[in-house]
């Protein structure tokens, strides 16, 4: 431990990411701490050296991987951190799977936590707190879905498609006020909204739904292949099998110039052929 600490102020840049990476893999027990353990790896989050930094990120994933429950209090706490890189680093340990052996899946405090950050200033900032609000919420929780909805209307693009991808994790299929407000961005101007539109369609309507299926037929003639990809993948959800239609226009798309646009065409008109 004391060789740690010492790397921990070391005046070399790997000594200190180094140190950072072995002191995350301690558990509480070993550096008889609460919430000074989560402090100790934050203010690396802003060392002047990007691989400090990194190593802090990663030692904080540790931290709260093998952490106790007293210290989700600690890392909330840093979620109101005054520089925008903690806020986005936290936000980010949060939502990754080692995550789980705290208590912040559906956990209400947690939740409304990261929902303050869903107006911070700083766009990565609001665009990590909407992923990690649709990792961590539970699925079909009314003010969870209402509040998801309430931020596709965001300035940014980014959190515009952090939204909606939220969206085909927390809404229940069939949500009809889900299905509506995620087709509406369908046609958004930028590329990586309609592509994330287009995939919670597919989860989040319902199986044989017309209105969502022309919807994404729609976008089979886009001007972005992956877009067009997208739309293919939505179709594999939605249309019925032996849906004539969907089958005439995915007949066009096995001649794309793109590869992967003629993979997914192929492999949906295997799934809309009867089989005999």
């Amino acid at each position: 431990m004391q060789g740690i600490n010492e790397g921990l102020l070391d005046a070399r840049p790997q000594a200190r990411a180094d140190a950072l990476l072995a002191y995350g893999l301690l558990t509480q027990a070993e550096i008889g701490m609460g919430r000074g353990r989560v402090a100790t790896v934050i203010k690396h989050l802003t060392d002047k050296d990007c691989l400090v930094q990194s190593a802090a990120s990663r030692a904080l994933t540790s931290v709260l991987s093998n952490g106790c429950v007293k210290e989700i209090e600690a890392t909330l706490q840093a979620l109101k951190h005054e520089d925008p890189r903690v806020r986005c680093s936290v936000l980010k340990c949060l939502r990754t799977p080692h995550c789980t052996r705290l208590p912040v899946e559906g956990n209400t405090e947690v939740l409304k936590s990261i929902a303050l950050l869903l107006t911070d200033i700083d766009v990565d900032v609001r665009t990590a707190a909407m992923s990690a609000f649709g990792s961590l919420g539970s699925k079909g929780e009314s003010w969870v879905v209402e509040t998801t909805l309430s931020y596709l209307s965001d300035p940014s693009p980014r959190v515009r498609a952090a939204a909606l991808r939220a969206l085909g994790r927390l809404a229940e299929k069939g949500d009809v006020a889900a299905t509506t407000a995620i087709s509406e961005h369908a046609d958004d101007e930028d590329v990586e909204v309609k592509i994330a539109a287009l995939q919670s369609l597919g989860v989040v309507a319902k199986k044989a739904d017309e209105t969502a299926r022309d919807i994404v037929l729609d976008h089979l003639e886009d001007g972005s292949s992956q877009v067009r990809d997208a739309a293919i993948r939505a179709l594999s959800r939605v249309a019925a099998p032996g849906d004539t239609k969907v089958q005439r226009a995915i007949q066009e798309r096995l001649d794309d110039e793109a590869p992967h646009v003629r993979f997914s065409a192929k492999y949906l008109m295997v799934y809309l052929t009867p089989q005999t």
